[in-house]
């Protein structure tokens, strides 16, 4: 099958396809991409006629919701997001120590860039 014969019914049924065989959330991410693919075709004039296509079945899942998004990041997010100052001290304190004219294929220029 080419482009040219391409029809929204295939999507419809590639998408219930998704539905059925993944989980909610995986199916909702991959139909939008579908979604986003079918507008490419139409932009680009490649299908016969236009697809026009929307998944009728998509809504998002319960676990995506933004009310379940903020509540756990209220529970999760620490007040000061910076590492502790002695960790920032001693981070520092490896990197000097590193020498600076090693070779790229010498180990301790990885150790260098890893730090």
């Amino acid at each position: 099958m080419t482009s040219i014969e391409l029809t929204a019914d295939h999507l419809d049924a590639a998408a219930a396809t998704l539905f059925e065989r993944e989980r909610e959330s995986t199916a909702y991410k991959v139909v939008g991409h579908i979604e986003e693919f079918a507008d490419a075709l139409d932009r680009n004039g490649l299908c016969r006629i236009r697809l026009d296509w929307r998944c009728r079945r998509k809504t998002r899942p319960k676990s995506m919701t933004p009310d379940r998004i903020d509540a756990d990041a209220k529970e999760i997010r620490p007040q000061n997001r910076l590492p502790d100052e002695d960790a920032i001290h001693a981070i520092g304190y490896l990197y000097q120590q590193i020498p600076r004219g090693a070779s790229p294929h010498d180990p301790v220029s990885a150790d260098r860039i890893m730090i």
